[in-house]
């Protein structure tokens, strides 16, 4: 991946207003995170109280 940035770090296209690598990197830290956020919430050792 690190070696096709160079191929994406162009001003155009533009998408949603930024240029795509920008885009992108953006939309893959929202994904991540949902991902994670997710994850958090199946994980069964996050049930129950948080003070024990």
């Amino acid at each position: 991946m690190c070696v096709l940035l160079p191929l994406a770090n162009r001003i155009e296209p533009f998408i949603l207003g930024v240029p795509f690598l920008l885009f992108w990197i953006v939309l893959w830290m929202i994904l991540s995170s949902i991902v994670l956020l997710i994850v958090y919430i199946l994980d069964p050792t996050n049930k129950g109280s948080e003070f024990e």
